[in-house]
């Protein structure tokens, strides 16, 4: 009895530390050094940005009307005596479907790029993947 006894407590207190390890918080493991989330009140630069910004520069009629921005969803790049470079999240708002027979999928992002001439530079960036998983980052 005194060995069953002996048995509980251990098995509790395994189960204690088992408990309290897995509950710790875990790493943000996000690399913060090249990818850095900034607030769009805190930078004029977005604001800029934006403002430099036009649908009428796209050939394409479909991007003109479906194309949005995220501007308060974007990514600094670099920043560096050169340029700054920022990466902006876009949607595409479209009830169009199509049968993907090459099964080969897309996604959009903008790149705004400011030079030390303070000259502005926005390029849309069209991502194309055959695993439509890789393009969710």
């Amino acid at each position: 009895m005194k060995k069953m006894k002996n048995y509980f407590k251990i098995g509790i207190l395994l189960f204690g530390i088992l408990f309290v390890l897995t509950n710790c918080e875990k790493e943000d493991l996000s690399d913060s050094s090249t990818l850095q989330q900034v607030n769009q009140k805190q930078n004029p630069l977005i604001i800029s940005f934006k403002k430099n910004f036009y649908h009428d520069n796209f050939k394409d009629n479909f991007m003109v009307k479906n194309l949005e921005v995220d501007w308060n969803s974007y990514s600094m790049i670099s920043n560096n005596d050169l340029s700054q470079t920022f990466e902006f999240k876009t949607n595409i708002n479209s009830t169009i479907s199509s049968n993907n027979k090459n099964r080969i999928f897309s996604k959009f992002n903008l790149i705004a790029i400011k030079d030390n001439k303070n000259r502005i530079s926005i390029e849309l960036i069209k991502y194309l993947s055959n695993d439509k998983n890789s393009l969710k980052k």
